[in-house]
């Protein structure tokens, strides 16, 4: 039959889930092994409908057709935005709730719509009525935003270079006596550190390694 309507090749086959083995298998081999070439380019199998989460059948007696549906519906792209719904290979359920949803989403998506024929038409009548050098303009704009990138260019860069500016060098640690922690008892009097000083306390001492120290030590009394 579908050679004799559509010929022996042709691109698109389509039917259930179900007929996809043995039925659509048996009737490739019958058109190759027949008509000595390709049968079909593109198969596409739907999922079943069912009507109350049932499965609907001839044999259960619960299936109807779309003559018998339109009159029920408001308008018949009900019927399809219920159908686009989904993806063609899942399951349909068919119910009174869903081609209620089905309508108030078609109805959502015509009120939005209404009326954007009248504003495109508008829209386009009113760029045509800008002149050339008007300051709405494509090549006004144009140069507005180069001058707003130049300068946001120049502001970072000042401000950058400010933050920079103002960074203090790490100071610079005092270096330490070669006698540090332990004292100078016992040792030649040291310019550096002051615990080898008579009566004094820790501390570093002021004076440079090369001035000479402004005391002389005592001998110890016998």
């Amino acid at each position: 039959m579908a050679a004799a309507l559509l010929g022996p090749h042709f691109d698109l086959h389509g039917g259930g889930l179900d007929l996809k083995f043995p039925h659509h298998e048996n009737e490739i081999a019958q058109s190759c092994a027949a008509c000595d070439g390709p049968f079909v380019n593109l198969w596409a199998h739907n999922g079943f409908v069912t009507l109350d989460n049932e499965k609907m059948s001839k044999s259960l007696g619960n299936f109807f057709t779309v003559r018998e549906l339109l009159p029920r519906l408001r308008h018949p792209e009900v019927l399809r935005a219920f159908l686009l719904a989904s993806h063609y290979r899942g399951p349909i359920n068919y119910s009174q709730v869903q081609l209620l949803q089905a309508d108030a989403a078609l109805t959502r998506l015509y009120t939005a719509l209404r009326g954007i024929e009248d504003q495109a038409q508008a829209g386009i009548a009113a760029s045509t009525r800008l002149r050339p050098d008007s300051r709405y303009s494509l090549r006004a704009l144009r140069r507005r935003w180069m001058m707003t990138s130049i300068r946001r260019t120049r502001w970072r860069r000042c401000r950058d270079w400010r933050a920079s500016s103002m960074r203090r060098a790490p100071r610079a640690r005092r270096p330490r006596s070669p006698h540090w922690p332990h004292s100078c008892a016992g040792l030649p009097a040291c310019s550096v550190c002051c615990s080898c000083r008579p009566n004094s306390g820790s501390g570093w001492h002021r004076s440079s390694r090369s001035r000479a120290p402004s005391w002389q030590p005592t001998a110890p009394a016998h």
